[in-house]
C-alpha cells in the first residue's frame, strides 16, 4: 500500500509542479546561474529527483516482486539498456525530432519505443554479444589466457 501511496504522490507532485520546474536541469547542458537556480537550489532539485526515482524504484520492485519474468530480466541487463540508449537517442537529438507529431505524441511514442528497447536490449543475446563492454571478468580472462599461451609457447 505504501509503494502505491509513493506513486500516487509522485504523480500528484508532477502535476503541481510541471510548469514551475523546468526539465532543462536534467540534462547538465547549462550552468545553474542560465536556469535562475543557485548552485545549491540546482544541486537540492538534482539529489531530490535521484532519491524520489531510488524510492520509487523500490515502491516498483516491491509492486511486481522479485520474480523471473521479463522485467526482472531487464533490471537484470540494466547496464546494457544503459550503455546502449545513446546509440538509438542520440541520432534523433543531434539531427531534431520530426515537427510532423507534436510533443505529446513524442512522448508516448518515445514511452511505448523505451519499453520496447529494454524488452530487446535486455534478451540474452544482446548481452552476450555486449558482454566485452561491461564485464571486466571477461577481459582478465582474455588477459590470463593470453598469458597462459604465452607462456607455454616460451617453454
Amino acid at each position: 500500500m505504501l509503494a502505491f501511496a509513493a506513486f500516487v504522490a509522485a504523480g500528484v507532485f508532477s502535476f503541481l509542479t510541471h510548469d514551475g520546474l523546468s526539465r532543462r536541469i536534467f540534462f547538465l547542458h547549462e550552468d545553474y546561474a542560465d536556469l535562475h537556480y543557485t548552485d545549491v537550489d540546482g544541486i537540492a532539485v538534482r539529489a531530490g529527483v535521484l532519491l524520489a526515482g531510488f524510492v520509487l524504484t523500490l515502491a516498483f520492485v516491491s509492486l511486481t516482486g522479485w520474480t523471473r519474468r521479463w522485467l526482472a530480466q531487464a533490471g537484470a541487463a540494466s547496464l546494457a539498456i544503459y550503455l546502449l540508449h545513446p546509440l538509438f537517442l542520440y541520432p534523433g537529438r543531434e539531427n531534431g525530432y520530426s515537427t510532423a507529431i507534436g510533443e505529446g505524441a513524442w512522448m508516448g511514442l518515445m514511452a511505448v519505443a523505451a519499453v520496447g528497447f529494454a524488452f530487446l536490449a535486455s534478451r540474452p543475446i544482446v548481452i552476450r554479444v555486449t558482454r566485452p563492454l561491461m564485464d571486466l571478468n571477461w577481459w582478465m580472462s582474455l588477459v590470463r589466457e593470453r598469458r597462459a599461451r604465452a607462456k607455454g609457447a616460451a617453454s
